[in-house]
């Protein structure tokens, strides 16, 4: 069958991935305040999505839910370098019984990023422990040094990527 033929048929399965994924993400969107349905519609979202996020290494759309209306200053800030820098993160990813702010299955990278109000270190050093448990390494910033330019550099570094200002620095040093 060709590959125009396969996602028709997708599309007019109700069946298919696709179509419990597009489900699930307007019933998450249309009850956000329910925490309840919104963790359980996620932890189905994210069920169907990873093996095929696992066996294209990262490249899948992580915009089936609109994220903007719903992150946080900081976690938006975190977001756009991310995005920018091509990073295979996905918001909201559950890990070990919680959900990460940013989370690469493939990798098992899970990024954190709390404003002062959010922090408890205790409680974040048990929850890094037990996300460390199921083989995740965790990386957490505090808000503020979201907004730093560079923030992202590290992560870009443990993916093999020339950062933004390392660039500029390599830019500077060749004339």
């Amino acid at each position: 069958m060709n590959l125009y033929k396969e996602i028709l048929n997708s599309l007019c399965d109700p069946d298919s991935d696709f179509n419990k994924v597009s489900r699930l993400s307007s019933m998450v969107q249309d009850n956000w305040d329910s925490l309840s349905i919104r963790f359980n519609g996620i932890k189905e979202i994210y069920a169907l999505l990873t093996p095929e996020i696992k066996s294209h290494n990262g490249c899948v759309d992580p915009y089936f839910i609109d994220w903007s209306r719903y992150f946080t200053p900081i976690e938006s800030n975190l977001w756009q370098d991310i995005r920018s820098n091509g990073l295979p993160f996905f918001p909201q990813y559950p890990v070990a019984g919680y959900f990460v702010d940013f989370g690469d299955p493939v990798a098992r990278i899970a990024l954190e990023a709390d404003g002062k109000q959010w922090h408890d270190k205790e409680k974040d050093e048990a929850r890094d422990r037990r996300i460390q448990s199921q083989g995740w390494r965790v990386i957490r910033y505090t808000g503020a040094r979201t907004y730093h330019k560079d923030c992202i550099d590290d992560v870009c570094r443990i993916y093999g990527l020339v950062t933004d200002s390392e660039y500029k620095r390599l830019e500077r040093l060749a004339g």
